[in-house]
C-alpha cells in the first residue's frame, strides 16, 4: 500500500479493478454503452491527454460522462458523473469473486466492495469477503427475486479465486456523491479512494477543498450532543389524548434544545480558554508557514435528538403495539413525523442543526430460545433459527429499513404463533406478524434465581409495579433485586400422541421409503376408500406424499429403511410411550455419540447390567440391533450403530445442531407417564427409588 501523499499530491491506486472489467456509461446525449475500463482510459487519454503523478498513477480525464451508482440510503440506482479513469501497473494477487448466478468481478484484495450484512449495505475490502456473503446487485429484467425494497437484489458469493496478475488496474475517479459504481454484471463496488459523505458539491461550497485537504480544510464527523426522549413516559402523561401526547413530545424536545444550548455555551468557553488543544490545534503548513484550519469543523457538527420506546408508547396510548393494529402503526408514524417537522422548526428558531435519530435495536440474540407454534406444534427453538428459516423461504419479501431486515408475515398469510400474556395477564397463543433481524449489538445477560435471559440493552422486558401488575422496563434500567414477570405455567395442548420419524429423519441421505410395501398397502387402501387409480396415485406417495395418511392405518404400510440391506427397518410413526422416556433419560445422562469405522454410532455405559439390558430391550423392541461389552473395570457398554444413532439422535431429536445432547421439544408436551419415566431414568443413579420427584431444567 503506497504511503499517504498529503493534500493534492496524487491518488493511492491500490484499490482497483482488473483490465477485463467493464462498466455501463451514459453520454450527454443519453446514449448508453458498455465500455471496458482499459478502453475507456485509452479513449479519454487520446482525446484529453494523460496526467501522471510522482507515484506512477495515470489519470485520463473525461467530460460529461455518467455511470450507474447505488444510493445506499434509498437503495435506488442513480446516474452520476465521474471525472475520468485512473490506472497504475500492479503486480500481485487479484481476486475473482463469483456469485451463485455466475456474475463476477475481478478486483485487487484491498479494493472496497459493497456487501449486505445484517440487513444493510456496508463497505468491506475484497480480501475480507467470504463465501456465503451477499453482494448487492443491480436489478435486471431476467431476475425475479427482489430481496431489497429498491432497485437491487442480493446474490450470495459462491466462489472466490486468487489469481496472479501483472498488468494495469483501473478505476473510475470521483463518481459524484455516492462514490460507488456498478460493473457490467450489476455488482456494486466502491470507486477508487472515495469516501461517502452526507455533504456534496451542491450542499457544501467547500466540498472540493475538503476533499483534497486544501489549506487544511477537511470533513468532520460526529455531533455536539445527543439527547434521547423517553417516549413511553410521554404516553403515560397523555392519558390517551393524541394532542397531549404530541405536546408532551415537543415539550421534551424543547428541553433537549435547552440542554444543547448549555452544551454549546460550555464548549465555547472551553475552546475560548484553549482547554481542548487537540480539537483547536492549527498546525503550520511546512512550506508556506500559514496556519491551517482547526482540527474539527465545529460549525459542521450537529445536535441529535434520539427517541426510545416508540412501540411501548403507542401500546400504552392506544392499547396495541405497532405490528398489532393499523391505528398503532399510524400513530407511531405520525409521532415521528411531528417530531421531525418540529426538529426543523427548532433548527431555524435556535440557529442550530438538529437531527432526529432512529431508535435503537431492541432484540434477543440469535441463540436465545423462545416458544413457537408452527404447523400446530408448540416447540422450543432458537429465535435466530426460526427468523433465518422464514427469511430464506420468503427472501423476495424482505424489507430493509435502516440496519434491520423485516419480513411481514401478515402479508404472506403465515400462521406462526408464540406464547404471550393477554390484557388479563393470562398466557395464550399470540400471532407473530413480523420477523425482524438487526445488526450486531451489545448483549446483556440477566441471571435470575431460576434461569438466564439475554437481550440487547434497549429491549424491554416486564417487571412489576407497586400494585403487582406487569410494566415494561428497558433491560439497561434493570437493577439487581428487581423482579421479572414470568408465567407460573404454560399449558401446552397435546395434539398428537405419536412421533413422525420420517419427518425428523428425512434429511438423511441413506434413508428411503420401501416402495413395494407402500404400493401393496396403498393399493388396498385406495381400492377400498378412493376412486383414484393406483397408477395415478403412486407418484404422489413415492415423491411428495401429498395424499393424507389415515391415522388409523399409518402403522400398516409406512416403513423406513436404510439403503444398507443389513440395517434395521424403523416404523414411520411411533407412540410417545414410557419406554421412549426411559431410553432418553439413560442416553442423556449416561450416553455419548461417536464415530467408528467412518460410521456414526452411540453408546450407553453403566455399572448396572440391569440398566444396560433395559436399554437393549427398548432398542430391540423397535427392531434395532445392538451389542453389549464389558471392560476390565466392570463397566457395561451398549453399542448401537447407524440405525440406533439416527433413531435416538434424529428420530427422537436428542441432539442439537452442534451435536450436543438435549431434551427434545416433544417431551415437554408428552403424556405425564412418559415425562415421569424420563425423570426416573435420568436420576436413577442419584435417586434409586420406585417413585421419585425431581425438577429438570433444560437449556
Amino acid at each position: 500500500m503506497p504511503e499517504y501523499r498529503g493534500a493534492g499530491k496524487g491518488i493511492s491506486c491500490y484499490q482497483c479493478l482488473s483490465k477485463e472489467e467493464s462498466i455501463p456509461i451514459i453520454k450527454s446525449d443519453g446514449e448508453m454503452a458498455i465500455k471496458k475500463l482499459r478502453d475507456l482510459f485509452a479513449y479519454s487519454a487520446a482525446k484529453n491527454g494523460v496526467s501522471i503523478d510522482p507515484y506512477g498513477v495515470e489519470f485520463a480525464p473525461l467530460k460529461t460522462v455518467y455511470t450507474y451508482v447505488l444510493n445506499t440510503e434509498k437503495l435506488k440506482t442513480e446516474i452520476k458523473s465521474f471525472k475520468g479513469v485512473i490506472r497504475k501497473h500492479y503486480k500481485g494477487k487479484i481476486l475473482r469473486i463469483i456469485t451463485e448466478s455466475g456474475r463476477q468481478i475481478k478486483v485487487t484484495p484491498d479494493h472496497k466492495m459493497l456487501i449486505v450484512k445484517n440487513g444493510t449495505v456496508v463497505e468491506q475490502r475484497a480480501k475480507e469477503i467470504k463465501i456465503g456473503d451477499y453482494l448487492p446487485v443491480m436489478n435486471h429484467k431476467t431476475v425475479s427475486i427482489n430481496l431489497i425494497n429498491g432497485d437491487l437484489h442480493i446474490l450470495r458469493v459462491k466462489k472466490i479465486q486468487l489469481e496472479d496478475y501483472d498488468d494495469y488496474v483501473y478505476s473510475p475517479l470521483e463518481v459524484s456523491q455516492h462514490h460507488n459504481f456498478i460493473n457490467l454484471f450489476g455488482i456494486c463496488t466502491k470507486n477508487c479512494c472515495a469516501y461517502t459523505f452526507s455533504s456534496n458539491k451542491e450542499s457544501d461550497n467547500e466540498f472540493e477543498d475538503k476533499m483534497y485537504f486544501r489549506n487544511g480544510k477537511h470533513f468532520s464527523m460526529g455531533g455536539w450532543q445527543v439527547v434521547s426522549l423517553n417516549c413511553p413516559r410521554a404516553a403515560y402523561k397523555a392519558h390517551g389524548n393524541d394532542k397531549k401526547l404530541f405536546e408532551e413530545l415537543k415539550r421534551l424536545m424543547d428541553i433537549a434544545v435547552e440542554v444543547f444550548k448549555v452544551k454549546r455555551q460550555w464548549m465555547q468557553e472551553i475552546i475560548k480558554s484553549k482547554r481542548m488543544p487537540f480539537i483547536i490545534m492549527r498546525p503550520k503548513d511546512p512550506i508556506t508557514g500559514v496556519l491551517s484550519e482547526i482540527a474539527v469543523d465545529l460549525d459542521g457538527l450537529v445536535y441529535t435528538i434520539g427517541v426510545v420506546g416508540i412501540n411501548e408508547m403507542v401500546q400504552h396510548h392506544c392499547g396495541s403495539q405497532m405490528h398489532e393494529s393499523k391505528i398503532a402503526w399510524k400513530l407511531a408514524i405520525r409521532a415521528m413525523t411531528e417530531m421531525e417537522l418540529y426538529a426543523k422548526e427548532l433548527s431555524n428558531k435556535h440557529n442550530m442543526e438538529i437531527a432526529l435519530a432512529r431508535t435503537p435495536a431492541e432484540s434477543l440474540p440469535s441463540d436465545e430460545f423462545v416458544w413457537i407454534k408452527e404447523n400446530n406444534i408448540i416447540k422450543r427453538v432458537q429465535i435466530g433459527n426460526i427468523v433465518d428459516k422464514y427469511m430464506e423461504l420468503y427472501s423476495d419479501n424482505i424489507e430493509v429499513i435502516d440496519n434491520s431486515m423485516i419480513l411481514d408475515l401478515s402479508k404472506l398469510n403465515i400462521d406462526l404463533k408464540t406464547i404471550a400474556f393477554n390484557e388479563n395477564y393470562k398466557m395464550e397463543e399470540a400471532k407473530i406478524t413480523k420477523l425482524i433481524k438487526h445488526g450486531p449489538n451489545e448483549i446483556y445477560k440477566i441471571r435470575t434465581s431460576h434461569g438466564v435471559i439475554r437481550t440487547t440493552p434497549c429491549h424491554s422486558i416486564f417487571t412489576v409495579d407497586d400494585e403487582g401488575y406487569p410494566i415494561p422496563i428497558r433491560v439497561s434500567d434493570l437493577k439487581i433485586g428487581d423482579y421479572i414477570a414470568t408465567p407460573n405455567s404454560i399449558d401446552i395442548p397435546v395434539d398428537d400422541d405419536q412421533i413422525d420419524l420420517y419427518e425428523n429423519m428425512k434429511h438423511l441421505p441413506n434413508l428411503q421409503i420401501i416402495s413395494d410395501r407402500i404400493m401393496n398397502d396403498v393399493s388396498k387402501w385406495i381400492l377400498s376408500n378412493r376412486k383414484t387409480s393406483v397408477k395415478d396415485t403412486k407418484s404422489l406417495w413415492l415423491n411428495d406424499c401429498n395424499l393424507e395418511i389415515p391415522k388409523e392405518n399409518r402403522d400398516l404400510y409406512l416403513k423406513v429403511a436404510y439403503s444398507d440391506s443389513k440395517a434395521s427397518e424403523l416404523p414411520i410413526y411411533i407412540e410417545k410411550h414410557e419406554r421412549l422416556g426411559t431410553l432418553l433419560g439413560y442416553f442423556i445422562s449416561e450416553g455419548s455419540v461417536y464415530i467408528t469405522s467412518g460410521r456414526r454410532a452411540i453408546q450407553i455405559s453403566n455399572n448396572d447390567i440391569n440398566i444396560i439390558n433395559e436399554c437393549k430391550d427398548i432398542f430391540q423392541y423397535y427392531g434395532i440391533k445392538v451389542s453389549v461389552s464389558r471392560d476390565k473395570n466392570g463397566t457395561y457398554t451398549l453399542h448401537a450403530s447407524v440405525s440406533g444413532h439416527d433413531f435416538v439422535c434424529y428420530g427422537l431429536q436428542a441432539i442439537d445442531n452442534q451435536g450436543n445432547k438435549k431434551i427434545p421439544n416433544w417431551l415437554f408436551n408428552a403424556p405425564l407417564d412418559v415425562v415421569i419415566s424420563f425423570i426416573k431414568s435420568y436420576y436413577k443413579e442419584a435417586l434409586p427409588c420406585e417413585k421419585c420427584h425431581a425438577d429438570v431444567a433444560a437449556e
